[in-house]
């Protein structure tokens, strides 16, 4: 499954910033686990690939770093990808490419480094409609 989204909220013809990120679906039962970012939405743990990484690689690095907990490698499964095209910093244009990943975590959270700075962690519920 492939999306594209564009806000077209930009001026054509501007420079193009690309940013390829990785992204995890990670369900116990009827749960998900998500995050609250600072732009106060919630959303799948992950994030932008360094120079070097695979997306597995990636997506194990940041759901490590926004959650503390450890993406079990021999899990993660392609689910889909999104293609967002958006107004940029500055006068740019952001083309985010997102890979989406089904993948299991270890029982239980380790230090999370980055939850503090970047996104409050969410446990790993959300309310279930009663």
């Amino acid at each position: 499954m492939k999306l594209t989204i564009d806000l077209k909220n930009y001026e054509p013809g501007n420079p193009v910033s690309e940013r390829t990120a990785a992204r995890g679906i990670i369900r116990r039962g009827e749960d998900c686990l998500m995050i609250f970012s600072k732009y106060g939405d919630y959303k799948f743990p992950g994030g932008g690939m360094e120079n070097g990484e695979s997306l597995e690689e990636t997506l194990i690095r940041e759901v490590k770093e926004e959650t503390g907990y450890q993406v079990i490698k021999g899990s993660i499964r392609k689910y889909g990808q999104v293609l967002e095209r958006r107004k940029g910093e500055g006068s740019s244009i952001l083309e985010m490419d997102s890979h989406y990943y089904v993948c299991d975590i270890r029982e239980e959270a380790g230090e999370c480094p980055w939850a503090a700075r970047e996104a409050k962690v969410m446990e790993l519920m959300i309310e279930k409609d009663s």
